[in-house]
Parts: C-alpha cells; structure tokens; sequence
C-alpha cells in the first residue's frame, strides 16, 4: 500500500507555489500544457487524486489524506493558488477552509460546496453506488462511454472527435480504483460547506461555464455567502471548461496567478 500521491513538480522551484487538481476520471497531466506557459514564474505542483493516474493502491483514499499530502508539498509554505475542478474544487474548497491563511488564492471551477439537504444527499448517494457497482462490473472504456451520456457533458458530445479524445486520456484508469475514489470524495460522502463559507479567508474565483445551468445557480449562491469571491463565466462551455476551452481558460488563469 502506498502512503502517498503521484504528483508532477513544474516550473520555477524557487517561484509562488500553485497547486492544481484534477476532477473525477482526470489525472495530473491535464493540466500540462495549461500551465507551460507560466513555469518560467511559478512553481507548479500537479497531483493525481486518490485512485486516479498513478495514485493507485492506496492505504487511505479519503479527502484527509489529501490534505495531509498538501501540507507535506507545500511543506509550511503559503499557496499562492490552489486551484482545483469539480471533484478537486471541493477538496481545494476544504483544504482552504480548513487552512485559513495559507492559501492566498483559490480557484474553483464548476465545483460547488457540496450537499446540506439529507433529501438530495440521499439522492446522490444513489447516483454515486449506482456509478461505483457500474466501475465494479465494466470495463473502463464501457464506463466511459456510460459516463459522458450525462447531461451535464453535453457540450462534449457535439464534437464526436474532442470526446474520443477526451476519452482516450482517461483510458489508463483502473475502473475498482475510480470505485474507491468516488466513494470516498463524492458529493453524498464529503460534508456540505455552505454554513462555513462565510469563513473563507482566501480570494475566490469561481469559474463556470454559460451553458451548466445547474453550476451558474451554486456559484449565484456561492457569490453570496462567499467573501472576497469573484466569478468568470466562459461562454460557449459547460462543465470541463479546461478542456473544452483551454485558450480562454489559460488566460484567465494567467489573470488570476499574476494579479
């Protein structure tokens, strides 16, 4: 069993450190070419999440233990940006709120506070063992395929090359560690934080695209209780905005590192 997680040191060591992580079926190397332009500045640090890239056989695959490798890489040091996307934004929206002070700013995108209503959880935590029996019984690219049907990726499906390739960078996934990921980082697992947002004492962008009608209401939300809390909306994208639209997504995120 491995005690820690795989990551990937970019950059200007001795620059502000930045933190990335990816979302559910993603990995470190997403993020690449986003940042290349900006290692000359920054100090980046790009970390595959439990279960997914090479963060595999694990002895803990809970948020915890992301936390507790966050704090040995960022090693006392203050994050300039921690920056995460969907299931990676509630851990870096958990990591910030559990460390106030020492993330300096925190990018979210299509990511919200999680779950408060016991309704909706339960809802959720049906979706969530309905995927994880699903990983636990199929092969990863019949998952896949299963799994970029929803909705919510509906702008992914319009271009039929871009989702198979989309796809064929999440094939080296191990389905039974995506089970474990999903089960112990969903939604109806992690805690609601819409009660402690008012606590946040990092500067907060939320990233969403124009057409995730679901994202544009939490964030609506978020703006409200969130101090400090600014929102980008990219036209044209729905949930994966950095894939769908890394140009424009790059250039924000150059906006926000060099503010």
């Amino acid at each position: 069993m491995k005690e820690y997680l795989h990551f990937i040191q970019r950059g200007n060591q001795k620059g502000p450190l930045v933190i990335l992580l990816h979302g559910f079926t993603g990995s470190c190397e997403e993020f690449i070419e986003l940042i290349t332009p900006f290692e000359k500045d920054f100090n980046f640090a790009l970390i595959d999440l439990p279960g997914h890239g090479k963060s595999l056989n694990l002895e803990d695959y809970t948020p915890a233990f992301v936390f507790k490798q966050l704090e040995i890489i960022s090693n006392g040091r203050k994050i300039c940006c921690l920056a995460g996307y969907s299931m990676g934004g509630r851990v870096a929206l958990h990591y910030a709120l559990k460390h106030p002070g020492l993330v300096d700013k925190l990018v979210l995108e299509s990511s919200s506070a999680g779950i408060d209503d016991e309704a909706e959880r339960a809802a959720r935590r049906k979706s969530d063992q309905h995927w994880i029996d699903y990983l636990n019984s199929h092969s990863i690219e019949e998952f896949l395929q299963a799994w970029y049907e929803q909705a919510i990726f509906s702008d992914l499906k319009k271009n039929t090359q871009s989702l198979e390739m989309l796809i064929g960078q999440k094939k080296n996934n191990a389905p039974v560690e995506l089970a474990k990921a999903l089960q112990h980082m969903g939604q109806s697992v992690m805690p609601g934080l819409w009660q402690e947002l008012h606590h946040l004492t990092s500067k907060t962008w939320l990233l969403c695209g124009a057409l995730d009608e679901k994202y544009l209401a939490i964030h609506e939300k978020m703006l409200n209780r969130v101090p400090h809390a600014r929102r980008i909306v990219f036209n044209h994208a729905k949930h994966n905005i950095h894939f769908a639209q890394p140009v424009e997504f790059a250039s924000r995120l150059k906006e926000i590192l060099y503010e």
